[in-house]
């Protein structure tokens, strides 16, 4: 759960094209925030499958590993460190 007052360190903000893919990412030091613009997919972690809309928001805790599923679209990303 995250705290009522967020407070974050942004490491960088990506804004890019990715194709239709399969993905598996190991757990990181940093937590992400995606918005997908266009398209569907899902993401599976810990053997439970999350699906997500196209103009979907996403917050990734750091320590976690995922699959992911997309289709190609256009991807922003904020990767980041919670603060408190």
């Amino acid at each position: 759960m995250l705290p009522e007052n967020l407070t974050i360190s942004v490491i960088d903000v990506l804004n890019y094209h990715q194709k239709k893919e399969k993905v598996s990412v190991s757990a990181r030091s940093y937590s992400a925030i995606t918005l997908r613009l266009k398209t569907a997919g899902k993401y599976i972690c810990n053997g439970k499958t999350i699906a997500f809309e196209p103009v979907s928001v996403c917050i990734i805790p750091e320590g976690v590993s995922y699959e992911r599923n997309n289709l190609e679209e256009d991807i922003l990303v904020i990767h980041f460190n919670m603060l408190n």
